[in-house]
This record gives structure tokens, C-alpha cells and sequence, in this order.
């Protein structure tokens, strides 16, 4: 298997709050990563909202 490193912080904070120990030492998150919303990612959601909207109208039968 893998070897597990530990130090006494870590173990801690585990204890603390193991969301946040995941968080941090498994996905890598930074706490003071900034989360933006670009033109890419509107213009995504739109399309998909747009989308779901079409095919609910199709399998109910609505017309336009």
C-alpha cells in the first residue's frame, strides 16, 4: 500500500473537521482561491438551460 505521512497539525485538524482536512490536504484547495464566473462558463449554463428547456417541451408535446 501507500505509506500515509502525518504530522501532529494534520492529525488535528482531521479531529477538527475532516471536510476540511479533505479539502485541503486531498483535493488541494486553496482557501483563498478566488472562483470567477466567465463569458465560457454563462455561455455553457445558458446552452444547457436552453437545452433542457427544448427537450422537457418535446417529450410534453408543447408547440411553439
Amino acid at each position: 500500500g501507500k505509506d500515509i505521512y502525518l504530522s501532529q497539525s494534520k492529525i488535528d485538524d482531521y479531529m477538527k473537521c475532516p471536510f476540511k482536512y479533505f479539502s485541503s490536504y486531498v483535493m488541494n484547495i486553496d482557501k483563498n482561491e478566488k472562483a470567477e464566473i466567465n463569458q465560457l462558463v454563462v455561455g455553457n449554463f445558458i446552452h444547457s438551460v436552453l437545452e433542457n428547456v427544448f427537450k422537457a417541451s418535446i417529450s410534453e408535446g408543447v408547440s411553439g
